[in-house]
């Protein structure tokens, strides 16, 4: 007994013919056709297409994983309007930052800036031993403070420039720019 093919038909009819069948309720479709069935050798797959799904693997992860933050130590200052801020920034190879920046607001044009630099720079060398290391998120370019939002320090890696992101009060964020350090010194003021 020999196997042919039958195609379905809505409307309960069988036909023997092979293929799509147009029929007066539309196209019809083949359910078996043993005549059709070629067998072939498996295709030899290039040696790279064995690598590629690894190699994308590998990459994701690579994307997954947490970039190491910049070990180091950095100064700066800013001085606009009526505030002046002094900054400290020391990151550790294990992560561990830490950071101080006093601050002085409401300040007048005619007070002494000298008077007020010295006072901000003995704050902050006073200050810095009882500072203590914390962990923050790194994300490649922006530090947070763990599971937050707002940007804390700002790293660009090409040009290995730090901007430290300083809040003060309901005033729009300052972002100080900071410069590599290899020691504190006692008056963060550029001469």
């Amino acid at each position: 007994m020999a196997i042919k093919a039958i195609t379905y038909q809505p409307d309960g009819r069988r036909s023997k013919s092979a293929g799509r069948i147009s029929g007066p309720r539309g196209t019809l479709l083949r359910i078996f056709n043993p005549e059709t069935i070629i067998l072939q050798p498996a295709e030899r797959v290039p040696p790279m297409r064995k690598f590629a799904p690894a190699a994308v693997i590998a990459l994701a992860l690579a994307a997954c994983s947490h970039p190491a933050p910049p070990a180091g130590r950095w100064e700066g200052v800013y001085e606009a309007g009526d505030a002046m801020i002094a900054a400290r920034l020391e990151i550790a190879a294990d992560g561990q930052i830490r950071v101080s920046a006093p601050d002085l607001l409401g300040i007048a044009a005619a007070d002494d800036r000298g008077a007020l630099h010295r006072k901000l720079a003995g704050d902050l060398a006073t200050a810095w031993g009882d500072v203590a290391p914390r962990a923050m998120d790194f994300d490649g370019s922006v530090f947070r403070k763990p599971g937050g939002i707002a940007p804390q320090m700002i790293w660009k890696a090409g040009s290995k420039q730090m901007w430290l992101v300083v809040y003060l009060g309901t005033r729009p964020s300052i972002r100080i720019p900071m410069r590599a350090v290899g020691d504190f010194s006692d008056d963060p003021w550029p001469s």
